[in-house]
């Protein structure tokens, strides 16, 4: 049977260990806020995540989102 790499974006509800336990490499995504670039992670803290999203509501969205290259 053909190998294969699962590959996903940063919106993936995986953890660091589920990365590394299954080599799962992901498209990471940039936000632009206030000139200031922020790269998706998939290993943010949860204060982290709470902080992205709080700034989200209060601006209705982001201005700019922006692909990276594969980890």
């Amino acid at each position: 049977m053909p190998k294969v790499k699962i590959i996903t974006d940063s919106c993936a509800d995986l953890t660091a260990e589920q990365l590394e336990r299954y080599d799962i490499d992901y498209a990471k995504m940039t936000t632009v806020y206030h000139g200031n670039e922020s790269p998706a992670r998939l290993t943010w803290s949860e204060e982290e995540v709470h902080e992205l999203y709080g700034i989200k509501r209060t601006l209705g969205g982001f201005g700019t989102v922006r692909n990276q290259n594969l980890r």
